[in-house]
C-alpha cells in the first residue's frame, strides 16, 4: 500500500479534520494511494468551501436581491454553493466516497479470500 504524505502545514482544524476523516475512509477502503495526494488536497478545499458557502447561505436573511434597477435575482451565494457542491460530488465520486461510486467499486472488489488470491496471481503472472 502506498501512503499518503502528510496533509499541507497551511491546513487549519478544519482542513485536518476534512483530510483525515477522508484519509480513514480511503484506508478502510484500501483506496489510499501517495499518487492521489494533490487530488486529495483539492478535495478538501472543495469541501470546506461548501461547507462555509452552506453556512453562509444559512444565514442570509434574504435569498433574492435587487439590483440598482429593481430587478430580482437570486443571492451570488447560493450560485456560488451549488458551483462548489458539485465539485465536493465530483470529488468524492471520484474518491469513492459516495453511495453510488462505492457501490460500484463493491461490485468490482473480489468476494472473497479465494477470488483475491486468483486475481493476485493473475496478475502476478501477467
Amino acid at each position: 500500500m502506498s501512503y499518503l504524505p502528510s496533509p499541507p502545514d497551511w491546513f487549519d482544524a478544519d482542513h485536518l479534520a476534512v483530510w483525515h476523516a477522508t484519509v480513514f475512509e480511503l484506508r478502510s477502503m484500501e483506496l489510499e494511494r501517495s499518487t492521489d495526494w494533490q487530488a486529495l488536497v483539492s478535495y478538501v478545499e472543495c469541501v470546506i468551501l461548501d461547507h462555509r458557502l452552506a453556512r453562509d447561505v444559512a444565514g442570509l436573511a434574504e435569498l433574492v436581491v435587487f439590483n440598482s434597477v429593481g430587478t430580482m435575482s437570486a443571492h451570488p451565494l447560493l450560485a456560488a454553493l451549488g458551483r462548489a457542491q458539485m465539485r465536493h460530488l465530483a470529488f468524492a465520486r471520484q474518491f469513492g466516497l459516495t453511495p453510488y461510486s462505492r457501490g460500484e467499486l463493491t461490485k468490482r472488489w473480489p468476494d472473497s479470500e479465494s477470488d483475491r488470491d486468483s486475481m493476485e496471481a493473475f496478475f502476478r503472472d501477467h
